[in-house]
């Protein structure tokens, strides 16, 4: 046996050494020719012997779990709606994605405690700002009169002929209900437009009052808030300012002519608000 084993070797060196290659022997003795190539690799084989071997340069990694999805959005305004109207309370605001619980996107809502009250709410005769425009009882599709008064509107201003007959400071108190003052004519298409409205009957002779005055200056007409007017449009020889105490202005909506009287005469008269 022990010489079998030397011949073998012998034989295995001498191919090995013929090709250029290295002897190896296996766990059991037995011979094992290798070649090695040109690049540095060997192949080999054996016998009873095997050698299996592996590598990878590969790494796995992860990122995020397969089974979550994360969700990004704008926050905007959410606004409290306490009444249930779908308008909220501007000052009450949360930012989020979607709407919390009693809350809604419009925040233009002027009372939020009465669902009857809004900015898409029909303005109402109850001495209420039904519609949130800072204006009270004043025109709409449901109140073309009020407290007597016939309503309209022009230029996005409300307006009331209140035949019953009062001091010019009273009146200017009962325009006060319409969140308004006697009114001022800013030019001559609005005065045209005042005009131009059937009027009730009043309950006294004479015109209607209006805003303008000077009982601060003799002779210095202005409106409520002390400005001048932009036009006039006084009756021939007007104003004069008889007996002197000729202070407050009136207008004959069948003429649009003005004239001075005195503040404390009864006459009706015409309020504006929104202005």
């Amino acid at each position: 046996m022990a010489g079998s084993r030397l011949a073998l070797l012998a034989a295995a060196c001498a191919a090995a050494c013929a090709g250029g290659g290295n002897v190896a022997t296996g766990t059991s003795g037995n011979p094992i020719a290798t070649d090695t190539s040109s690049d540095g690799t060997s192949a080999g084989a054996t016998g009873d012997d095997t050698t299996t071997t592996g590598s990878s340069d590969a790494d796995t990694s992860s990122t995020s779990d397969e089974g979550a999805q994360e969700t990004s959005c704008d926050p905007v305004a959410w606004y409290q709606d306490l009444d249930g109207d779908g308008r909220g309370d501007p000052a009450v605001s949360v930012m989020a994605c979607d709407p919390p619980p009693g809350h809604v996107a419009f925040g233009d809502d002027c009372d939020d405690t009465d669902p009857a009250i809004s900015i898409v709410a029909t303005e109402a005769c109850d001495g209420v700002d039904n519609d949130c425009d800072a204006q009270v009882d004043e025109f709409s599709a449901n109140n073309a009169m009020c407290n007597g008064c016939t309503l309209f509107e022009y230029g996005g201003h409300g307006y009331a002929l209140c035949p019953t007959a009062e001091t010019w400071a009273t009146a200017r108190e009962r325009c006060g209900a319409f969140a308004g003052d006697l009114v001022r004519f800013d030019d001559e298409a609005e005065q045209a437009a005042v005009v131009a409205i059937p009027a009730p009957a009043p309950s006294a002779a004479g015109g209607w009052f209006f805003g303008l005055s000077d009982q601060a200056t003799e002779g210095a007409f202005v409106w409520p808030d002390g400005s001048a007017p932009s036009f006039t449009a006084w009756t021939a020889g007007e104003p004069n300012d008889a007996g002197g105490d000729e202070d407050c202005g009136e207008i004959a909506l069948g003429t649009s002519t003005w004239n001075d009287v005195p503040c404390s005469v009864l006459r009706a008269y015409v309020c504006e608000s929104g202005a």
